[in-house]
């Protein structure tokens, strides 16, 4: 199945192929492998079903996109949860996608939709609420069906807990550098500094390339990208003084001096 995806997975990525087409485009070419016996099964002697079949198409894909969009860098030991964010933000952005096709990219990494979606999760309904001149709150016209979903952005994820492990003792990468994006916007590096170093995350060239991917994926005038490509500049040993942490002034805003 390997053998038969990647080659038109590389034709059909050069062609400009995403998201659930992508997907779909690698059934054909794996059913040829998986359909050429009467029946298929496990080294443990238990069956190997279409359902399973059709998770494992989605697993070798979207394992050949993240290859592309971390430039080619290894994706093992990535947790299923940056896997899922990373593919979801590479086929829809922070813009609302279709709840039907985030279960089936769920479902290749065998997650949990809930748990995507819930207190810890990076998930939610609709499209993102502005804040409007007179400090109301109102969500956005246009912003899709009820059923849609989208990622939450990383100042929307302001839960205590957030970059600390899950109850399966794994911690997300995608969690971790949500955290310390918070510590870097406030300015605290001497808890920006003790974070990475207690989760291991100076030397962790898999987080950089992370978040060096999530940076090339952001508005290039938005302040997410702001953050990102400080923090990253720090994260890799780049001294600039663009890189500083941006000092938070009386009303809010940010001083860069």
């Amino acid at each position: 199945m390997q053998e038969r995806i990647a080659e038109r997975l590389r034709y059909f990525w050069d062609l400009g192929v995403s998201g659930p087409d992508f997907v779909w485009a690698a059934v054909g070419p794996a059913l040829e492998a998986y359909s050429q016996f009467r029946e298929v099964r496990r080294i443990d002697g238990s069956a190997f079903t279409v359902k399973e079949f059709l998770r494992e198409v989605r697993r070798l894909v979207t394992d050949f996109a993240l290859g592309q969009i971390l430039h080619g860098a290894s994706t093992e030991g990535l947790d299923e949860w940056t896997r899922y964010y990373m593919m979801h933000r590479s086929s829809f952005g922070l813009e609302p996608a279709p709840a039907g096709e985030c279960i089936l990219l769920s479902q290749g990494y065998n997650l949990d939709l809930n748990e995507l979606r819930g207190g810890r999760g990076i998930l939610a309904k609709g499209k993102k609420a502005k804040v409007a001149e007179d400090g109301e709150t109102d969500d956005d016209e246009g912003g899709g069906s009820g059923s849609d979903l989208r990622l939450l952005a990383w100042d929307e994820r302001k839960h205590d807990d957030l970059g600390l492990p899950h109850a399966s003792g794994g911690l997300p990468l995608i969690d971790a550098l949500h955290r310390m994006m918070h510590l870097w916007s406030a300015g605290d590096t001497n808890r920006l500094k003790d974070y990475a170093d207690e989760q291991g995350l100076k030397q962790n060239e898999l987080f950089w390339t992370v978040a060096q991917a999530v940076l090339e994926t952001s508005d290039p005038k938005s302040r997410e990208r702001t953050l990102l490509e400080a923090l990253v500049a720090w994260g890799r040993g780049k001294e600039a003084r663009s890189t500083k942490p941006a000092q938070p002034t009386l009303f809010g805003g940010e001083n860069n001096r």
